[in-house]
C-alpha cells in the first residue's frame, strides 16, 4: 500500500507494469470519472503525492500508471525495440486493459508523461474522456536543464555517453540529502519548494523505487523520445484539454502554450494557464495556485 493506495503489478506484451489506485472520495456518483496520471521521466507512479491524488479523487477513481522500464516498472532485459508513438499507444492500452479500465478516461501527465498521454489521445480518442497536459512540448526533444545534457549522452555519445549517464544516475541514488540537492534543478525557488510540509516524505516515499532506476531502460527513452513530435496533429485532439505551465521552469519554456492554442484547433473546451514565479514541480513549489487550476478544470468538466 501506498498513501492509502492499492499496488498493482502485471505483465503485458513482455513489458511488466507497476501501477497504484485510489478510489472515489466525492459525493456525486452521477458525476464519477475515472482519472489515469502518467508520471515523467526518471520517476514512477508514486511521483503522485497523496495531496495531487486528493484533488483528482473528489471527482472519481485515480489510476496511476507507469512508463515502462521506470522501476518497478520493466522492459525485458535485452530490449531491442523502440520508444516510439506505437509504443506508447501499446504501453497505455496494456495498462488500461490491465487494471480492467473499459470506459473512457481522464488522461493527466506531467512532462514526458503528457507527452505520452497526447500520443494515445491521438490515437484512441475514443478511450480518452479529457486531457490533462501539465508542464510538457508536443515533442520529445529536451530544450532546457540537465535531461538535455542526458539526451546528448544517449543520442550522440555512443557507450562512453551511456557510461556517463549511468555513473550519473548512481550519483543520483547515492542518498536522500544527494537526491534532493540534485532535484533542486527544476526549481525556480528551492526554498519554496522544500519548504512544502510533506516534501521530505514525498521523496522518501518514491526513493526507494528511484535507486533501483535502470540507466539501460531510461537511457532508452531519452534516446528515442527525440524523434516524437505531434505538434502538427494536435488538431487531431477532440477532448475537453487543460494545458497548464508555469512562468519560470527550467525545463519547459512557457511560450509553448502559445503553440497549444495555436494548434488544438478541434478542441471546443480548452483551458490554458501559466502559473506565475514557480518551476517544474508547482504541485510543490506553489500547491495553492496548482490545487486551484486543477479543482476549476475537474469542476468544468
Amino acid at each position: 500500500m501506498n498513501n492509502n493506495g492499492v499496488e498493482s503489478a502485471f505483465s503485458n506484451n513482455g513489458n511488466g507494469y507497476y501501477a497504484i489506485s485510489y478510489p472515489f472520495q466525492g459525493d456525486d456518483l452521477a458525476k464519477k470519472k475515472t482519472f489515469v496520471l502518467i508520471h515523467g521521466l526518471l520517476m514512477d507512479p508514486r511521483f503522485w503525492w497523496k495531496d495531487q491524488v486528493a484533488l483528482f479523487q473528489q471527482h472519481g477513481d485515480v489510476h496511476c500508471i507507469s512508463l515502462v522500464g521506470h522501476y518497478p516498472s520493466t522492459l525485458p532485459a535485452r530490449f531491442r525495440g523502440k520508444i516510439d508513438e506505437s509504443f506508447l499507444v501499446r504501453m497505455i492500452d496494456d495498462q488500461l486493459d490491465g487494471l480492467g479500465l473499459d470506459g473512457p478516461v481522464v488522461l493527466v501527465g506531467h512532462s514526458t508523461g503528457a507527452l505520452a498521454a497526447m500520443v494515445y489521445t491521438i490515437a484512441k480518442g475514443e478511450r480518452v474522456d479529457a486531457l490533462g497536459i501539465l508542464s510538457s512540448t508536443p515533442h520529445g526533444r529536451e530544450t532546457a536543464g540537465i535531461y538535455r545534457f542526458f539526451q546528448f549522452l544517449n543520442r550522440q555519445c555512443g557507450g562512453p555517453g551511456r557510461v556517463l549517464y549511468r555513473l550519473i544516475n548512481k550519483v543520483n541514488s547515492l542518498s536522500l540529502p544527494v537526491h534532493k540537492l540534485l532535484l533542486g534543478d527544476v526549481a525556480h525557488d528551492k526554498k519554496a519548494m522544500f519548504a512544502y510540509p510533506d516534501f521530505d516524505k514525498w521523496i522518501a516515499s518514491y526513493f526507494q523505487h528511484n535507486k533501483r532506476l535502470r540507466a539501460q531502460s531510461t537511457g532508452v527513452w531519452l534516446r528515442d523520445l527525440y524523434e516524437v513530435d505531434v505538434t502538427a496533429r494536435l488538431a487531431q485532439i477532440r477532448v475537453p484539454t487543460l494545458v497548464l505551465f508555469s512562468e519560470c521552469d527550467p525545463y519547459m519554456d512557457s511560450s509553448y502554450v502559445d503553440t497549444y492554442r495555436k494548434e488544438l484547433k478541434g478542441v471546443e473546451s480548452l483551458t490554458t494557464e501559466i502559473l506565475p514565479k514557480t518551476g517544474h514541480l508547482y504541485f510543490f513549489e506553489s500547491p495553492e495556485r496548482f490545487s486551484a487550476s486543477i479543482n476549476n478544470w475537474l469542476t468544468a468538466l
